[in-house]
């Protein structure tokens, strides 16, 4: 025999009806401000999605202001942003040559700073069950 008992079914109700009432936005503007931070980290720590970046070629370094790799003017890292709504968000930058650093070119090494690492993942999945259990508190 299996028994059960509800000690406050209004408390249950409420929760139940936080979730029935759920909309997206908020969670999709949290997720998309942590995917815009994610991708910064990857370029404060020079690596992305595919693991650390591959070095500057030393002709490379000559010219540049500075070492950091991806970084020279600050364009770049500053047009990262997100687009939240309809369901979905997304993360990237409109800045005309950020393909060629993210996808390579036949003179260029790929360094891709949009996407997730394992880590980035362990955290949006963290983030979104604490959104949800926020809901049902």
């Amino acid at each position: 025999m299996i028994e059960f008992q509800v000690h406050s079914f209004e408390s249950a109700t409420l929760r139940v009806s936080r979730l029935a009432a759920f909309q997206p936005d908020p969670l999709l503007a949290i997720l998309g401000n942590l995917l815009r931070g994610q991708t910064l980290r990857h370029f404060d720590q020079e690596s992305g999605p595919a693991g650390k970046w591959a070095d500057l070629q030393p002709s490379t370094m000559a010219r540049k202001r500075g070492g950091q790799i991806l970084f020279d003017t600050g364009r770049l890292r500053g047009s990262i942003g997100i687009a939240a709504g309809h369901n979905q968000v997304e993360v990237g930058t409109s800045v005309a040559y950020a393909g060629f650093h993210q996808q390579g070119t036949r003179k260029m090494v790929a360094r891709p700073f949009v996407g997730l690492t394992a880590a980035d993942h362990d955290e949006i999945e963290r983030a979104t069950h604490t959104f949800i259990a926020s809901l049902i508190a």
